[in-house]
């Protein structure tokens, strides 16, 4: 994965746009971008959009059984 994307990706969670929010979410985790965990947890509690709740749910549990060497 590359790291120098994840604070770009992070800040697009909070993006107007519901289907940034739900691709952004996508895309932490396929860089397995453990440090992202806690923030999409909180995000997750405040969503109201449903596709961005199922990208945010699907990452969250990437993320947290990922086993192939996750980002810090």
């Amino acid at each position: 994965g590359d790291v120098s994307v994840v604070g770009k990706l992070e800040s697009l969670l909070n993006d107007k746009d519901p289907q940034v929010r739900g691709h952004a979410s996508w895309a932490l985790a396929r860089l397995r971008s453990r440090r992202s965990i806690d923030l999409l947890k909180n995000l997750f509690e405040a969503e109201h959009d449903h596709y961005v709740r199922i990208e945010m749910e699907d990452a969250l549990q990437t993320l947290m059984t990922e086993n192939e060497g996750p980002i810090p």
